[in-house]
């Protein structure tokens, strides 16, 4: 049959805008195809002869894109034979690739069984579910293909390429191929490459409603049924038929018995003639034979194709790692013959949990006449490669079973919750978190909120925070299964803290506990990093601490943190509250005792002169409640040890000199830290006009307990010497003789009688002088 070339021209014209013009549009995509398709006048169709034929919907979007060209002048053949010269151009502008052998004659026609060979080596197909011993259910003449071409059959079959008309069953392998059949392989070839719309029976023509337009090209009704009727090769063929189904029946060359028929409750079917009997639990493959065998009692060799037109609603099972597993009943509204999905049960069933393994799922499928198959299912492949024919297409009786991860891969979990399976309804989950937070217990917390996943971190947070003693880098999450086994993931949120590990944040799931240990040594160079982080919380009400030692209040104490530090407690502040160090302090060996939670005790070492003298940060450990800072007394101080802790802000703002005899100010006298001599006389006024200046005498008690007495010859023109202008320490006494001795023994009586420590003093040093 010779089609004109009027609807090819039409195509050109709308392309190009202009009549004398031949397009190539090979850069339209096939949203620009579509639209232009569905903008052509009616005449363009009701006028010429291609607008009837079966491959039409195939050969039009192909002509758009170049990918056909006029094969015999100005006109397109759709009943053409196709040579190995022509389909090897056709590939070239489909794919780019150009599979002529120099030993093939290339005028040649090239088969049916050859062309779809070509196809599935071009696109390198495989072929999962369906096997090459399995395709006489598809195909009555499936003996005629060569056993060496079997496995490149199945999987053309398997991905849809394969177009039969007028009769789905009959593959006529070594037929040579024609132009029309050859558009429909090439065209559902793109179709498994995403680059082509699915072609789908729409129903009445959009024509009819200039405001409606449809993603498929336009069809009538004619060409739409054969189109559809054509590719409909593996889609139904493993279908169970059942009570609620609708079938319909064609029987070549006797159309007085083509029908629909609704299939009963109790599984019967009433056709005229044959009468009624049983079809459920027959696949259509074998509903054809038994129909075959019933008309050949008054037909010769009839051949019957059977079509699903509205199917019941699926009953399947699934089990293991979904939120809500059970029984459940598919209703197929959108497509009466579009069969739902492995993954669109999964959502139905709340989703997987994060112990879903989704590489090794089983479905178990009912085949009819009692025998069951199982079909391996690996999701991952179809979430890391777009392998769509991991989705499997589902069937009554179906019973889906998604085993539990042996072992989580923290870097795969993540992946895990990136998908569409997992659930984004907000669910409630009870975990428990114990440990090194600072509200252990049990929690409900919600999942999935607003898409923000329940993870570790988060339920740290809700607990309060860690404390300063969490061992981050032990953390595990005790997690129950649904086999009744326990499983045990390592979290290590150090490294999350450090090195942006988000592969640690575990995303947990109902019935987890989280256990946070106790650190047994605490690393001053982490500690800063362990609190300035959203994981820790600074506790906002008082904490008790003890603090004894060379401090000047020593004692127990209610502490709040200082905000303008983070809100964290160190020892610093403690000693600050406590009315900082004495003069006697040994600040290289201080120790923080520590009551762990598992009722071990804990010493941390501090040496708070690297952070006086180095800015050793570290040193300055961030307290908790219970903790106890013990401050021991030096030995011996150098002066220079003595200076840098005066001028530190561990050392009190004022220390208390008392001037004894003749200056302006006798008594108690508050001086900065580190005030030498020759100053602080100044500052009680200077000397009277009694006093001797030559020296005065200095009294100092020693850390050991021993009393210090030295005579001085004050310079007030000499600088700060350990010799003749030292720097004064707290509670030192400064005795100032007249130049006679009789007004001395008034002044003493007076300090004698003092209750103040250097009352106390200067009893001892009259018993020891």
């Amino acid at each position: 049959m010779r089609v004109s070339i009027l609807t090819v021209l039409t195509l050109s014209i709308l392309t190009s805008g202009n009549c004398g013009a031949t397009p190539h549009p090979l850069t339209l995509t096939f949203t620009s195809v579509e639209q232009r398709i569905a903008s052509l006048p009616d005449s363009a169709y009701s006028t010429n002869p291609v607008g009837q034929h079966w491959a039409r919907s195939f050969i039009e979007p192909l002509v758009l894109r170049g990918i056909i060209p006029p094969l015999d002048g100005n006109s397109i053949q759709p009943d053409q034979f196709i040579t190995q010269a022509q389909f090897s151009s056709i590939l070239q502008n489909a794919f780019g690739v150009n599979p002529l052998q120099p030993d093939i004659d290339p005028n040649q026609n090239v088969s049916r069984l050859e062309a779809l060979v070509t196809l599935v080596q071009v696109l390198n197909l495989q072929s999962r579910q369906i096997t090459p011993e399995s395709l006489n259910r598809y195909f009555i003449d499936a003996h005629n293909i060569p056993k060496s071409n079997l496995s490149q059959v199945a999987a053309a079959t398997e991905n849809r390429l394969i177009v039969n008309y007028p009769n789905i069953r009959v593959l006529n392998p070594n037929k040579s191929a024609t132009l029309a059949e050859v558009s429909a392989f090439v065209y559902q070839a793109l179709v498994s490459l995403g680059e082509a719309p699915t072609l789908i029976q729409t129903g009445n023509n959009p024509r009819n409603n200039p405001r409606q337009r449809t993603p498929s090209p336009p069809q009538n009704p004619r060409s739409s049924s054969s189109t559809i009727q054509a590719i409909e090769v593996a889609e139904n063929t493993d279908y169970n038929l059942g009570g609620g189904d609708r079938i319909a029946v064609f029987v070549a060359n006797f159309p007085e018995h083509n029908g629909e028929y609704a299939i009963l409750t109790n599984g019967l079917i009433n056709m005229p003639l044959l009468g009624q009997f049983k079809v459920a639990g027959m696949t259509i493959l074998q509903l054809e034979r038994n129909l075959e065998a019933r008309f050949s009692q008054t037909m010769k060799s009839p051949e019957v194709t059977v079509t699903l037109v509205s199917a019941r609603p699926l009953n399947i099972a699934i089990a293991g790692e979904v939120n809500r597993p059970g029984a459940y009943a598919l209703q197929l509204q959108v497509n009466p013959t579009e069969f739902p999905t492995i993954t669109q049960a999964i959502q139905l069933a709340g989703g997987i949990t994060q112990s879903a393994n989704l590489r090794e799922i089983k479905v178990q499928r009912k085949m009819g006449y009692g025998r069951e198959k199982i079909i391996a299912v690996n999701l991952w492949d179809l979430f890391q490669s777009g392998d769509l024919r991991q989705d499997l297409t589902l069937r009554d009786d179906d019973k889906i079973i998604i085993p539990t991860l042996t072992r989580v891969d923290l870097t795969e979990a993540s992946q895990l919750a990136n998908n569409n399976l997992y659930p984004t309804e907000s669910l409630p989950a009870k975990i428990a978190i114990v440990g090194e937070v600072f509200q252990p217990g049990s929690y409900t917390l919600q999942t999935g909120s607003g898409g923000a996943v329940l993870t570790v971190t988060r339920a740290i947070q809700e607990a309060g925070g860690i404390t300063s003693t969490a061992n981050l880098r032990q953390v595990k999450v005790r997690r129950p299964l649904n086999n009744g086994q326990e499983q045990i993931i390592d979290v290590d949120l150090f490294a999350l803290l450090q090195g942006g590990d988000l592969r640690q944040d575990v995303i947990l799931k109902n019935g987890d506990t989280i256990i946070i240990p106790t650190l047994t040594d605490v690393d001053l160079a982490e500690a800063p990093q362990l609190v300035n982080n959203n994981l820790y919380s600074a506790e906002s009400k008082p904490m008790k601490v003890a603090i004894v030692g060379e401090v000047v209040r020593p004692g127990p104490y209610n502490l709040t943190a200082d905000s303008a530090s983070g809100g964290f407690l160190t020892v610093t502040q403690a000693i600050q509250q406590a009315g900082g160090i004495t003069s006697s302090a040994n600040l290289r060996q201080i120790q923080v005792k520590r009551l762990n939670r598992n009722g071990t005790e804990e010493t941390i070492n501090v040496n708070l002169f690297a952070l006086i003298q180095q800015g050793d940060l570290r040193q300055d450990v961030i307290l908790k409640t219970g903790d106890t800072i013990m401050i021991p007394t030096a030995d011996k101080l150098t002066p220079n040890e003595v200076n840098d802790l005066a001028r530190s802000t561990l050392s009190p703002n004022t220390i208390k000199v008392n001037f004894v005899g003749e200056v302006l100010r006798p008594g108690i006298l508050d001086v900065p830290p580190n005030t030498p001599l020759s100053q602080a006389i100044l500052a009680a006024g200077g000397f009277n006009n009694r006093a001797y200046e030559g020296a005065v005498e200095l009294i100092r008690l020693s850390p050991d307990g021993t009393l210090e007495k030295r005579e001085i010859s004050v310079n007030f023109a000499e600088g700060i010497t350990e010799e003749n202008n030292p720097t004064l320490r707290n509670n030192d006494i400064i005795v100032v003789r007249p130049t006679g001795l009789n007004k001395l023994s008034d002044d003493l009586g007076n300090i004698l009688n003092a209750t103040s420590p250097f009352g106390i003093i200067f009893q001892l040093i009259e018993r020891l002088f």
